[in-house]
């Protein structure tokens, strides 16, 4: 047979490469071929960088980028709540698939897989503690460490099968020694909020509520706070006449629930369909969290882009006018606008809108003429808030709101329980683009475009009117601004700001995202050889409140070559693509693979992300919502 003519065939052996990573640990153990060192904690952990970058997104990344740890083969976790013990659990695992852990190491685990980006462990974590959750029996504060963990790291799935199996287990849950005895009263309403909770009825609710708050006498006096929680109007009619007669029935709040609830039976069952009466609403529907688009109308987004909302309102606001900051505290939205009346509520669950005070100062003015370099006379027939359009932000700590304004170096703090505003000591950056965040209890002003003293703002033009919340500029068209590597902390208790560990990098128009006690910074614009340029850079910090406040050092999150051009609209955190749009990052549920995913892959992500959403500039916030069914 001519050589030409040779048939080829391919031979393979089944059980070739199958030990490789048993290999692998042997040479391991030998100290054979090892090639990179990793400090966690005190200790260093000598392994090979193949098996990291196989099991590791975090180490396949920094590996492949270039960085100085991937040229040096040294890599130290600096962050203090990676723990040794935690890292040779996870390194074990990665030699050999196999992964010890106990109820309580489980955490520590999870925080060092979430770090390096191991996606099998982080499953594994999450299975162990949705089932410990029940072993041996159902235990609340395995619930609540759960449910914090699962904040922290962003880890959606992981709260939805804590809470699913909370609902599950809510009769047997109420109904142990150690929830009646140890359980708050915050937790118990927490509970009683889930609106998929297994129960034959609502009776069982009630029954569960009246079990804790007799439990303890000196619960009483929390009746009304935990049964308003109840839909009480699907009780038999029996038993409330029958809490008519007790001491809950006595107090005015008590007895305003209960004759709610008797009104309730009165009605037929004609007029009860066609009336949204308070509760009175059967077990059925979930709350999901929203991403809303705030302008001069409200869009929520969904799988098919942004749309109208009919289930947020703005209260009738004059259409011409926009939002221009929001906050939301206890699932109730706040909202500043650009024109009278400036500041209102909406509550999702009454879908009913509150007009608020406005800070100190914030009211129309005459007309004047006032002179604008390059454009000249201008009327400002406008209201301070007015002036702070595009650079007013307001964040939330615990039930107070913070508004700033570090344009007009003004800022104010308002207490949601008494209805009042007050002034606060002003951030001290002279300009726009600062990034606010609330983390720990406690405000941070992040970079931020810094401008000579005297500068002016150049002018916007906005409904009907002038508002000074533009590019920063010395003369026509020319931009001084100088974007910040500044970083300030306001602490309630202490009523000041005070200056912290400064961002690695400058930042200006940047998007600040909590996860418990860590901040993320991403997007906006920075400085690089004298000139601004998109900012592709994510940085990341640890806040600490003890007697003071302190803030780790910022580190690099690395970001994958392919998100480099749309850094201004996503920013990749732990493989998860977070879009940033109107001072939030979204997460919807996309992944971004160093070595997977292509640019074509980001844009089209960011275009239907971006899909539907209204022209200029929106405030975005987070509610949960009814889900449409």
């Amino acid at each position: 047979m001519a050589a030409s003519e040779q048939v080829h065939h391919t031979l393979t052996d089944p059980a070739f490469g199958g030990d490789m990573l048993s290999v692998l640990n042997d040479l391991r153990a030998e100290g054979v071929l090892l090639d990179v060192t990793v400090v966690a904690g005190e200790e260093e952990f000598r392994a090979h960088s193949t098996v990291l970058a196989y099991g590791s997104d975090y180490f396949r990344g920094l590996f492949a980028s270039g960085m100085k740890e991937s040229q040096e083969k040294r890599v130290d976790l600096k962050d203090p709540s990676l723990t040794a013990e935690a890292f040779g659990l996870l390194l074990e695992f990665l030699y050999t698939g196999q992964l010890v852990v106990s109820s309580l190491s489980v955490y520590e685990v999870l925080a060092v897989a979430n770090h390096l980006q191991v996606q099998s462990v982080l499953r594994l974590c999450s299975d162990f503690i949705v089932q410990n959750l029940r072993d041996p029996h159902f235990d609340m504060a395995k619930y609540t460490r759960g449910i914090q963990v699962a904040d922290l790291y962003n880890m959606k799935n992981l709260q939805e099968s804590l809470d699913a199996v909370v609902a599950e287990e809510f009769m047997e849950l109420t109904s142990s020694e150690g929830f009646l005895r140890s359980a708050t009263k915050d937790e118990l309403i927490k509970l009683l909020l889930f609106e998929n909770l297994v129960v034959p009825s609502e009776q069982q609710v009630y029954e569960a509520a009246i079990r804790w708050l007799t439990h303890d006498a000196g619960r009483m006096e929390h009746a009304a706070a935990v049964l308003s929680h109840v839909q009480l109007a699907l009780l038999d009619v029996d038993v409330l006449y029958g809490q008519l007669e007790t001491d809950f029935g006595a107090t005015p709040e008590g007895r305003n629930l209960l004759l709610e609830a008797m009104a309730y039976h009165g009605l037929s069952p004609e007029t009860r369909r066609g009336l949204n009466w308070p509760r009175s609403k059967p077990r059925a529907q979930n709350n999901v969290k929203t991403s809303l688009a705030l302008s001069s109308t409200a869009q929520i987004f969904t799988a098919e882009g942004w749309k109208q909302s009919g289930d947020v309102s703005l209260g009738g606001q004059d259409p011409n006018t926009t939002v221009i900051a929001a906050a939301v505290v206890g699932n109730v939205l706040y909202m500043l606008f650009s024109s009278s009346p400036h500041f209102k509520s909406f509550d999702p669950t009454t879908n009913s809108v509150n007009t608020l005070a406005t800070p100190d100062g914030c009211v129309l003015r005459d007309a004047q003429a006032v002179s604008v370099p390059g454009i000249g006379q201008v009327s400002n027939m406008i209201s301070p808030v007015r002036y702070w359009s595009g650079e007013a932000k307001m964040v939330a700590v615990g039930a107070r709101l913070f508004l700033v304004s570090s344009n007009q170096k003004k800022a104010w703090s308002f207490d949601i329980a008494a209805g009042r505003w007050s002034k606060i000591r002003p951030v001290a950056v002279n300009g726009d683009g600062v990034a606010l965040v609330s983390c720990q209890g406690v405000v941070l002003a992040v970079g931020g475009n810094r401008r000579p003293a005297g500068q002016m703002q150049a002018p916007v033009v906005q409904s009907g009117g002038f508002s000074f919340g533009g590019t920063p500029v010395a003369g026509p068209g020319k931009v001084t601004g100088t974007p910040t590597s500044k970083v300030q902390t306001f602490f309630p208790a202490k009523n000041s700001w005070e200056t912290v560990s400064s961002t690695n990098q400058p930042h200006a128009g940047a998007t600040a995202m909590v996860q418990g006690d860590t901040i993320y910074i991403g997007g906006g614009v920075t400085v690089v050889n004298g000139e601004k340029v998109t900012n592709t850079i994510v940085e990341m910090c640890r806040v600490f409140v003890m007697d003071g406040v302190a803030v780790s050092a910022w580190s690099v999150v690395p970001q994958p070559v392919c998100v480099h051009k749309f850094a201004s609209q996503v920013a990749v955190i732990d493989r998860k693509a977070y879009f940033i749009v109107g001072g939030q990052m979204h997460f919807t549920g996309k992944l971004v693979d160093h070595d997977r995913t292509s640019e074509v892959d980001v844009e089209e992500m960011c275009q239907a992300f971006r899909k539907g959403l209204p022209l200029g500039s929106v405030v975005c916030a987070t509610l949960s919502l009814k889900e449409k069914k």
